[in-house]
């Protein structure tokens, strides 16, 4: 199954694989930078350095660096994007400082032109010390181990002049939704579109777009509704020129009365369950599979 949302007409590098790794355990972060960059051996992302036998429970600073294609043109839109890094991480791009994280374990991404002609690069320095100024949202006192390195996916979107940037689906009831489609980059005062529901016949569209923003209702075709018991799910691809996005949803309802949750009209009870993605080996980078087996 893929993830959701997915580009289909997009451009997008994957860049999990092994970097170039540098260990500069206690540094202070004056010092560094991309230009000070000296490889001392590889480090898989995604990956954690602090389980392995030559880093292991070390806190400290580690630096990524990956080698890119040489043949983005000057002035073109990129977005990179991170699943989850931690605890500190400093990004740059062809030696330009891109950005901070200060939040682990989170989903984040950036947008960067290209500013010069290649070879290109991509640096990330990670820091998994405690600092409550640096990290504010973690603490030595967490109830679960905090890593060090990148912990998801690392790609790299060649964007379009304007892009789609997510479709928010909003049920409106069991057989209707509004969407709401953000666009990003160069957008038109007004924007044509094509809308398919699970990948059936599109209709075509045009709207004036208002804040980067374009909202339509429509009514989904042959509606299936969404419960825990039969969980059914819809696909809406959403396309403009040069541009599209395929995003998943359900249809179903929440309301409340008095004390009871109502889902779908009928009272649901609530159950689950706490799981810290944590690892000897792989710390919170875990296959399907091992998920699975501690589910199950």
């Amino acid at each position: 199954m893929l993830n959701m949302p997915h580009y289909p007409d997009r451009q997008i590098l994957d860049l999990n694989g092994f970097w170039e790794f540098s260990w500069l355990g206690d540094a202070d972060w004056d010092g560094v930078s991309p230009v000070s960059f000296q490889p001392q051996t590889t480090m898989a992302v995604p990956g954690v350095f602090d389980t392995l036998p030559l880093y292991g429970q070390q806190r400290g600073l580690g630096v990524y660096r990956k080698q890119l294609p040489d043949d983005f043109r000057l002035g073109e839109r990129l977005r990179l994007t991170i699943g989850g890094l931690g605890l500190f991480g400093r990004i740059w791009f062809d030696g330009a400082h891109l950005a901070d994280c200060q939040l682990p374990y989170s989903g984040v991404h950036y947008d960067v032109t290209v500013a010069q002609e290649g070879p290109h690069e991509l640096v990330i320095a990670i820091d998994n010390r405690f600092d409550p100024e640096r990290v504010p949202l973690f603490n030595p006192n967490y109830d679960f181990y905090a890593y060090g390195g990148i912990y998801r996916d690392v790609q790299l979107h060649r964007l379009p002049d304007c892009a789609i940037d997510r479709v928010q689906v909003t049920p409106l009831d069991l057989a209707t939704v509004r969407l709401t489609i953000k666009l990003d980059g160069d957008v038109p005062a007004e924007c044509a579109f094509a809308v398919a529901f699970d990948q059936e016949e599109e209709q075509s569209f045009s709207r004036v777009v208002v804040d980067g923003t374009i909202q339509i209702e429509l009514p989904v075709p042959n509606p299936r509704v969404w419960s825990p018991d039969d969980p059914q799910l819809h696909t809406v691809e959403v396309g403009i020129p040069g541009d599209r996005i395929r995003e998943r949803f359900g249809l179903r309802t929440i309301t409340t009365s008095g004390q009871q949750i109502l889902l779908n009209g009928q009272p649901i009870e609530l159950r689950g369950f706490n799981r810290h993605e944590s690892h000897p080996e792989l710390g919170p980078v875990q296959p399907a599979a091992l998920m699975l087996e501690d589910a199950q």
